[in-house]
């Protein structure tokens, strides 16, 4: 049991859910940074379905899905919550790697006795996280 990746999909939205669980499973969109131009950076699956997508301007993705919801980005909110995680993370292992926001490598090596199989693994490392950032696990012989 070697390696495990934690990632989160759509992290800076998952987080902007952490304040607002309310809006979880609405479509929503991540804006963009302030000053840069008016483009959608990412969205949920919910806001795909309806044909939103990254690069297409505010107003293009409002006209295809009138109850999208755009969120601010929060990079220092985004990287508290990331750094929670990857604490929690180092509870379990004392190897974990940041690799890019919402998504490390956890060095399972020599912890089998102490976590068990994989799926059980996953499930400890799952726990980790807030439920509300669907966190995803995958555990394989190397990255």
């Amino acid at each position: 049991m070697p390696i495990a990746c934690v990632h989160v999909p759509h992290f800076a939205l998952r987080v902007a859910l952490l304040d607002r669980p309310e809006l979880d499973g609405a479509p929503l969109a991540l804006g963009p940074e302030p000053g840069a131009r008016p483009l959608i950076a990412d969205r949920t699956p919910e806001a795909a379905a309806r044909g939103v997508r990254p690069g297409m301007t505010l107003r293009e993705a409002a006209a295809l899905a009138p109850d999208l919801v755009i969120v601010s980005p929060d990079p220092a909110n985004e990287a508290a919550v990331f750094g929670r995680l990857l604490d929690r993370l180092e509870e379990v292992s004392p190897l974990v790697e940041a690799d890019a926001p919402g998504r490390c490598y956890v060095d399972l090596r020599g912890l089998g006795r102490r976590l068990g199989p994989p799926d059980a693994a996953a499930g400890v490392l799952l726990a980790a996280a807030p439920p509300l950032l669907r966190p995803r696990v995958g555990v394989a012989p190397g990255r």
